[in-house]
């Protein structure tokens, strides 16, 4: 819209850049082709990876939960930040990885420097009985061992 000067256009492209609609679409939407070229164009127009999509989610929890790896490896490879998230309430994105049960993506996050150990604030309906949480707790919480075994988590009583 910019390139054809259509100004009502371009405003409208620029507030989809800012909210990160068109990294939402470029990433998410069915049948996009050259999602990576189109994700540099955006990205070259002010695109901000760590945007939060609709539900306060970041792009990369995005990815994570509806374990869209192509998404997930765009992100990463572009410079999405591992262990980003709107706030210290929120799952961290291997916590994501690791509610989906992905060993996969789990060990790709991993291989790209996800923390482990990053804690978050645990909401009362979580109901773990402890006021902060990593992803190691979040695995013994759901009871998925292999998930704690990609996690080297120690035993609870060690």
């Amino acid at each position: 819209a910019c390139e054809y000067g259509s100004t009502a256009g371009c405003d409208a492209y620029k507030a989809a850049i800012e909210k990160g609609e068109l990294l939402q679409h470029v990433l998410f939407a069915p049948g996009v082709e050259n999602r990576e070229s189109q994700l540099k164009e955006a990205l070259k127009l002010g695109a901000n990876l760590n945007s939060t999509t609709l539900y306060s989610r970041t792009l990369l929890q995005t990815a994570i939960s509806e374990e869209n790896t192509e998404a997930l490896k765009l992100l990463l490879d572009n410079g999405a930040d591992i262990n980003y998230r709107v706030s210290n309430e929120d799952l961290t994105p291997l916590m994501y990885a690791v509610n989906t049960g992905n060993s996969d993506i789990v060990t790709l996050l991993l291989n790209n420097g996800a923390d482990s150990h990053q804690k978050m604030q645990v909401p009362e309906y979580l109901n773990m009985g402890q006021p902060e949480a990593d992803a190691c707790d979040l695995a013994r919480k759901l009871e998925n061992a292999q998930m704690s075994t990609l996690l080297n988590c120690r035993l609870q009583n060690e």
